[in-house]
């Protein structure tokens, strides 16, 4: 008996440590970053540094999911990514690019799961629209030159029809000027 309570008191501290460091992870700072929604609130937060923004003004379909891109952030240390997507097909999609990755010449930057804003992942119903500003971190130990950056490769993963049991490939190059 004794035995059976010390193992459930382990995976609850376990699953309490893993949520402390889940939710610690974020940058807690707001970005503002355009996603392209109409309803798009941005801050005027006032930084030392001013990041490199890129209007990207990107907008492509991939498999009835319509991905705009609004802007680019460029820091030395991360990528922020302002998107909006709509559901215009007929079927329920999946698409989870916050779990995608950016490559910047020879380096790939990961998606922060808990550090972005708003939510354009998970299954997507018909004529659903979400906005997110996805955060890409900067191994740890390397650091970008926001303005030798060139060009950003986005790798979302893929869009998935659950209704057609199809997938299509979300990656994208937006060439910086």
């Amino acid at each position: 008996m004794n035995r059976h309570f010390l193992k459930i008191l382990i995976t609850l501290v376990g699953i309490c440590l893993f949520a402390v460091f889940a939710l610690g992870s974020g940058s807690g700072e707001p970005s503002d970053v355009s996603t392209g929604s109409n309803d798009s609130k941005s801050s005027s937060s006032e930084k030392a540094v001013q990041p490199f923004k890129v209007a990207a003004d990107y907008e492509g379909n991939f498999g009835g999911l319509s991905l705009k891109i609004a802007e680019i952030q460029i820091e030395e240390n991360r990528i922020l990514v302002g998107m909006t997507i709509t559901n215009n097909s007929g079927s329920t999609l999946s698409f989870y690019p916050d779990q995608g990755n950016v490559v910047i010449g020879n380096m790939q930057l990961d998606a922060n799961m808990f550090g972005g804003e708003g939510d354009a992942s998970g299954e997507i119903q018909p004529g659903v629209q979400k906005s997110a500003v996805i955060h890409f971190d900067v191994p740890k130990g390397q650091a970008l030159t926001p303005s030798e950056v060139k060009e950003v490769r986005l790798h979302f993963g893929d869009v998935f029809n659950s209704d057609e049991f199809e997938s299509t490939k979300c990656d994208i190059t937006i060439n910086i000027e």
